[in-house]
């Protein structure tokens, strides 16, 4: 159990080191290219071939940069059930009060989502990639519909 708990010290702390400086890369690909990518959506039915390759290329490029990070969040939590089970065996009461803490506070941040890559005002995780994906397509279908009217001050 020991040995568990200094891996996902050091892991988090990789994660940590990870997220301070891949956080702002994160926060631009999935915030800030928000508006690009709801008006290069439709571009996809219906625009020129290479114009399209283009607008492939940056999705596929979000989700080489986004899904790695959710599938390691979602493998981190899919350890607490092992934790559990190793932890309530008979052994577990001859375990000192700090290693105890110690489970405690790793199952903690495993559920806490903690232990996972972060965009600096957001976690990624499949449900976060889920939201803005929907986001996108909402914004897609809704923006092309949109008419701003001008209104003309010299007459």
């Amino acid at each position: 159990m020991l040995k568990v708990l200094e891996i996902l010290d050091q892991f988090q702390l990789a994660l940590s080191h990870a997220s301070d400086s891949l956080g702002l890369l994160y926060l631009m690909i999935c915030v800030a290219f928000l508006p690009y990518y709801c008006v290069a959506l439709p571009i996809l039915f219906g625009g020129h071939v290479f114009r399209v390759a283009e607008v492939v290329w940056y999705c596929i490029a979000v989700g080489l940069a986004t899904f790695p990070a959710a599938h390691a969040h979602n493998l981190l939590k899919s350890i607490v059930p092992l934790i559990q089970m190793s932890y309530t065996g008979t052994n577990a009461s001859f375990l000192s009060t700090d290693i105890n803490m110690r489970v405690y506070i790793a199952i903690h941040n495993l559920h806490a989502n903690t232990f996972a890559l972060s965009g600096k005002i957001f976690v990624i995780t499949y449900g976060f990639i889920g939201s803005i994906c929907g986001l996108i397509v909402t914004f897609a279908v809704i923006l092309p519909n949109v008419s701003f009217k001008t209104y003309d001050i010299k007459s």
